[in-house]
C-alpha cells in the first residue's frame, strides 16, 4: 500500500462508517452524500479491527456491565 502524502496547508476529515452501514450496503450512498456536499474523497480503505485493538479502543469501558457483550 502507498503512503498518502497530505498537504499540511489544508484541512482533513476522517469518517468512519460503522459495521452495520456497511454490511447493510450503504457505503456508496453515504460517499454519494458527501460528495454532494462538496467534500473531495481523497483516499479509502475498508479495515476490520481485530480483537487486541478493539480491547485497546474499548479501554476505558472495561469492567461495564455492557463491556463484555
Amino acid at each position: 500500500m502507498s503512503e498518502l502524502k497530505l498537504d499540511p496547508n489544508k484541512e482533513y476529515t476522517l469518517m468512519l462508517v460503522k459495521p452495520d452501514g456497511y454490511h447493510r450496503g450503504l457505503v456508496g450512498k453515504i460517499l454519494a452524500r458527501v460528495e454532494q456536499k462538496g467534500y473531495v474523497i481523497v483516499a479509502l480503505r475498508v479495515a476490520e479491527a481485530t480483537d487486541d485493538e478493539l480491547q485497546d479502543h474499548y479501554e476505558e469501558h472495561r469492567g461495564k456491565h455492557f463491556f463484555e457483550s
